[in-house]
């Protein structure tokens, strides 16, 4: 949890650093740590992590496709 936490940090250091992810809404980008997908989007200059996904899960399965 610790080094997730912290990779929460650096995104909302540099949001514009990640790809943005488009098909899973608007301003929707992705981070990847480790066996997780960090999704996250900017809003009004603040960052909101909406969902850390591990990566063997399918995104169709969980609705974000």
């Amino acid at each position: 949890m610790r080094d997730l936490r912290e990779h929460c940090r650096k995104i909302g250091q540099f949001p514009a650093s990640y790809p943005q992810r488009e098909k899973l809404g608007a301003g929707i980008r992705a981070m990847v740590h480790r066996r997780y997908l960090l999704f996250y989007r900017e809003i009004n200059a603040q960052v909101r992590i909406e969902r850390i996904v591990h990566g063997a899960r399918r995104l169709e399965d969980l609705g974000l496709l």
